[in-house]
């Protein structure tokens, strides 16, 4: 009794610590003001399409897919739409594992801010509201996607199954149960499709019908990041992130290990101090892998062999891109880095969209663009990082990196709108409300 007693006792303490840190975590991660900046980029929008309830108020990435002359979009409830990249003309629309198709319209809503350790840490326990004017209520709860190949696109859903449907209508073709949740799917090339799942396992898919070819079980850390990096498919190869700061290449075809390179090390007394997760974006460029770890290091390692080239001290849930010569990275507390590299050496620093919640970085030309917590588009030379224009994509959250197709930017909101821009080089420069420091 003394024992039970004492046991709820704790409990009730360190929820009560848990409800104090949070608020302390919130009054510290005030996300930084808008100010105004000197706009020199004109940046035009094309075209947005509500394109279903985007992720809610859940942790995860969805991301749109391209191909040919159209882009494939889906929602955690299930609803998939077809629209033309050019135009953003909806080609078709259906619910995952629904017997009709539906063309629902939900409206986006605008979500309020909220703590970077509620975000990334907490149970996903959202319910799903029912869709003005769908049926909802028939579709899969979509955990990762969109994936393809010329014929067919990729989805995962809580419940762990991988679903393939047909890419010129919807129709589903078939449906492969794995252990968990599933919260990535790589590239596809023409027969190998490689999934994580929540419990850190690897699947290797065959896409023509799902089969499970191989596994490779690991076993997970006690406290993890939510979200995982997507595998990355590169030649007989496929390359992945793993939660305990690892990183490793297996065989594609067998899943065979090729080798393995620590990132970070795990190390603090709590298990909160030790999660070092490899959960952001990853490139590859001439031979030569960048990643990413929270708590761990930025690291270039070789393709061919894991050996690592450089490595540099930096914390990043997010991911990075790359450009010919540099590489771009949103670190734990906001700020976007350039690094050399080829030495890994810092290039530039820009600190004033500290805790604005922002996605990996994405470069386009002589341009970097970043979304953040309030739907705005932060656009910034490759050069210093200065600002160099601001717009917006609604006003959800932007979680997945900005896609460039084709010198256009498409951005997925959290709330489900996909708004596509292009930019000029303005001859005037103007100013837009919000940033410039230097």
């Amino acid at each position: 009794m003394c024992n039970s007693y004492l046991s709820r006792t704790s409990i009730i303490l360190l929820f009560s610590f848990l409800i104090t840190a949070c608020a302390s975590v919130d009054d510290l991660r005030k996300p930084a003001e808008l100010t105004d900046i000197k706009q020199t980029l004109d940046v035009n929008k094309v075209w947005d399409k509500d394109t279903g309830s985007g992720v809610k108020d859940r942790y995860a990435k969805l991301y749109p897919y391209f191909a040919g002359d159209n882009v494939y979009v889906v929602d955690v409830k299930g609803r998939i739409t077809a629209l033309e990249s050019a135009t953003g003309k909806t080609l078709w629309t259906r619910y995952v594992g629904a017997a009709t198709t539906t063309t629902a319209n939900p409206e986006a809503n605008e979500k309020p801010w909220t703590s970077f350790e509620s975000d990334i840490f907490a149970a996903d326990s959202a319910s799903d509201g029912a869709n003005e004017g769908s049926t909802a209520s028939t579709g899969a709860d979509i955990s990762a996607g969109v994936s393809g190949n010329s014929l067919l696109l990729l989805l995962g859903t809580e419940e762990g199954n991988v679903i393939a449907v047909n890419r010129e209508n919807g129709v589903e073709l078939w449906r492969q149960r794995l252990s968990s949740e599933v919260m990535a799917i790589s590239n596809v090339n023409a027969e190998t499709a490689v999934v994580r799942t929540n419990d850190s396992q690897l699947h290797g898919l065959d896409v023509a019908d799902g089969r499970i070819i191989w596994q490779v079980k690991r076993k997970s850390p006690l406290l993890t990041l939510r979200g995982m990096s997507r595998p990355l498919v590169v030649s007989d190869g496929v390359v992945t992130g793993f939660d305990d700061g690892k990183l490793a290449v297996y065989s594609l075809r067998q899943g065979k290990p090729l080798w393995q390179t620590t990132v970070a090390n795990p190390a603090g007394r709590s298990e909160i101090e030790r999660i070092v997760d490899i959960d952001g974006e990853m490139k590859i460029g001439e031979g030569v892998l960048y990643a990413s770890s929270y708590r761990g290091r930025l690291v270039a390692v070789s393709l061919a062999d894991g050996r690592l080239l450089w490595s540099r001290e930096l914390s990043s849930h997010n991911g990075l891109d790359i450009d010919v010569s540099r590489v771009y990275v949103t670190d734990d507390e906001d700020n976007v880095l350039a690094f050399d590299r080829n030495s890994g050496a810092p290039v530039w620093k820009q600190d004033k969209l500290k805790f604005r919640k922002l996605s990996a970085p994405t470069s386009i030309g002589n341009y970097l663009v970043v979304g953040d917590g309030e739907g705005y588009l932060h656009w910034l030379s490759i050069f210093d990082g200065h600002f160099v224009a601001r717009s917006r994509a609604g006003g959800d959250a932007i979680i997945t990196p900005p896609q460039v197709v084709e010198r256009r930017v498409y951005v997925l909101n959290a709330g489900g709108k996909l708004s596509v821009f292009d930019t000029t080089v303005s001859e005037a420069a103007g100013t837009a409300t919000d940033t410039h420091s230097e």
